[in-house]
């Protein structure tokens, strides 16, 4: 603004210089002058000061108000100009913000509208100093520069300063990054069904290898005794597998249909790509879930062949159980130590001076209780040999996960 002001000082130091002037013209002037030079002795008087005519005053007044007023649209459009740069910025900042975060975009596509009113008030902002500057008295543009602000009414790139330069790339680098949030927020409209659908898919193959973990720890605990005990040991696992399937394929349908988003655009949504079905071409995404669907099928072989076996084992464990029980060998084993527990009883009972009744109950009692700790020490021994064969399981069990 200093600028301004040194100019209206220039201009009416300007006026009062041509005054001056005017006053030596007078007529007389030349020839007081030459008396003076003719009788250097002689006595001259000072003229009298002459009071600027009026028409001085208003010129010097009009060449004032001017500057005032060139002062005010200089200030205003400082104003306009500093508003412009930070809204600038702020819009290119919501812009990057959004298309640099794909998660965000896919589940609130319209966000950007607040990026819109920003763009939309820089855009009336730029307007309002283009129109300051078209102003009949705004400054020269060299004032302009002096006040290290852009000229916006000159649009040669060739010619622009470095203000002007700086707000052009600013502008440029905002419409740019603008079409790009664009782009991004009609790519994530496209994919958002297909987001939907990935995460089904994770989450029923996170269900389903919980499900298989819970079965797996059941065969290590308790074994499988029968087919109608695994098949419902297994069901609500095959139901999570089937979702697994149906999900997965229903999500390779939808990246399958034709002008479908391309890979680079599920890349930037950290979306898998299911298309192609070569491992060594997927991307990390892509192949930790091939993999983990994979897996599960092999785990679902895996313990359906451990039940099977188990069934089996068990069947025969308990048929040879059977036959043990029935055997000559183990009723001999029984009944010799039973007849002499009787025996000893019957003479015991009698020695007591009992009737033949009470010692006979006293007999039977005797009996139930020796055949009673017979079991108890045959529960014993089927126990260890139920361990024992879950102890086997458990070992075909980790052999099959490790070869498989």
């Amino acid at each position: 603004m200093r600028t301004i002001f040194a100019a209206v000082v220039f201009i009416v130091a300007s006026s009062g210089q041509s005054l001056g002037q005017e006053i030596e013209k007078r007529p007389g002037r030349q020839e007081q002058r030459s008396i003076a030079a003719s009788h250097k002795t002689q006595v001259i008087a000072h003229p009298n000061k002459i009071k600027p005519q009026d028409g001085d005053y208003k010129k010097a007044g009009e060449v004032l108000k001017l500057a005032l007023k060139q002062n005010g649209l200089l200030q205003k459009y400082h104003t306009a100009v500093d508003q412009l740069l930070v809204t600038v910025s702020e819009a290119y900042s919501c812009y990057n913000d959004y298309q640099s975060n794909g998660v965000m975009a896919i589940h609130t596509p319209y966000s950007m509208e607040n990026c819109d009113g920003q763009y939309d008030k820089a855009g009336k902002l730029l307007s309002e100093a283009k129109e300051i500057m078209r102003q009949t008295d705004f400054p020269l543009d060299s004032w302009v520069r002096e006040q290290k602000l852009p000229v916006l009414t000159d649009g040669r790139e060739d010619q622009l300063d470095e203000q002007s330069e700086k707000l052009h790339r600013s502008l440029v680098a905002l419409v740019t990054v603008a079409k790009l949030a664009y782009d991004h927020q009609k790519q994530a409209i496209q994919v958002q069904d297909y987001h939907a659908q990935v995460g089904r898919l994770t989450d029923s193959i996170s269900a389903t290898e919980k499900c298989y973990s819970a079965v797996s720890e059941e065969i290590h605990t308790n074994g499988v005794e029968s087919a109608e005990a695994a098949r419902k040991l297994m069901e609500p696992c095959d139901t999570d597998h089937n979702k697994v399937q149906a999900n997965f394929d229903a999500a390779r349908e939808t990246v399958r249909a034709p002008g479908f988003a391309t890979a680079e655009v599920l890349a930037q949504f950290q979306l898998p790509d299911f298309r192609d079905g070569f491992e060594s071409r997927q991307d990390g995404k892509t192949q930790g879930l091939t993999q983990a669907i994979e897996q599960l099928k092999r785990t679902k072989e895996e313990l359906s062949k451990i039940e099977k076996e188990d069934i089996v084992y068990a069947q025969e464990f308990k048929e040879a159980l059977q036959s043990e029980l029935s055997s000559p060998e183990l009723v001999r084993i029984i009944s010799e130590p039973l007849n002499k527990v009787l025996k000893y009883s019957v003479v015991r009972e009698g020695k007591d001076d009992k009737d033949a009744w009470a010692a006979i109950n006293a007999t039977k009692q005797h009996g139930n209780q020796f055949l009673q700790d017979l079991l108890d020490k045959s529960a014993q021994i089927a126990h260890m040999a139920i361990q024992e064969a879950l102890s086997n399981a458990t070992v075909r069990y980790n052999t099959a996960g490790k070869t498989g």
